[in-house]
């Protein structure tokens, strides 16, 4: 706790939020990920949340097709910029 009593985490008050300080809430999109890619490049800024109601072409793990019905999912991406340099990222 500081002296005001407000805790600090990774530098930041409880009332500074990392993520979902921007919410992009779509009904139809290609893909969560894609969305945020774009919107990276960009220039948003980390912690921006991407959700959608159904995606067209969305991507599981090791690139396997994604697919739900619509409305019946909640879909979230969300954008991290990690200080951690790309090449010393585990595989």
């Amino acid at each position: 706790m500081s002296a005001r009593g407000v805790e600090r985490v990774n530098g930041r008050t409880s009332d500074e939020r990392l993520i979902g300080h921007t919410i992009h809430a779509l009904d139809d999109v290609d893909s969560t990920q894609a969305e945020i890619a774009r919107l990276a490049a960009a220039g948003a800024p980390e912690g921006t949340v991407v959700t959608a109601r159904h995606q067209r072409a969305g991507r599981g793990r090791r690139g396997r097709v994604w697919w739900d019905g619509a409305g019946d999912s909640l879909l979230v991406s969300i954008l991290l910029r990690p200080s951690l340099p790309v090449a010393e990222a585990s595989p």
